[in-house]
């Protein structure tokens, strides 16, 4: 299966097979918090995550699974972190992907995120 590359910050919507769901298929968008090293090998695996109802989801996937039918990159981006793993502890507005969000266009160089004065603010009184 082809697919663009993306970022340990990328959004992310993968369809991928289930044989209880409604057609036969579900869908999960979510940001990426982590990306096995080993992206050209069968063990490769990404993990996406979500907050759906105010309940946050995290789902692990196989790179080169047979179930995955279709994966884009909503939207390419990258962190100065190899991992956003601490992104369970933060406010759970830093993990959410809208289900109404659109594809932006593609860049083969990943936009850099960085934290600004709002995001550390919401942030202190999240810890406060």
């Amino acid at each position: 299966m082809q697919f663009k590359e993306f970022c340990v910050g990328s959004f992310v919507e993968v369809t991928y097979a289930d044989q209880y769901a409604t057609g036969g298929s579900n869908r999960f968008r979510g940001i990426c918090i982590y990306k096995g090293h080993w992206q050209n090998s069968l063990g490769a695996s990404f993990t996406l995550r979500n907050v759906i109802d105010n309940e946050p989801l995290e789902i692990n996937f196989q790179l080169y699974s047979p179930l995955i039918q279709e994966l884009k990159v909503l939207k390419h981006q990258k962190f100065k972190e190899h991992q956003l793993k601490y992104l369970r502890d933060y406010p759970p507005a830093f993990s959410y992907v809208s289900e109404k969000m659109k594809e932006q266009p593609y860049t083969e160089e990943p936009e850099l995120f960085e934290f600004n004065e709002e995001h550390r603010k919401k942030i202190d009184r999240w810890f406060s």
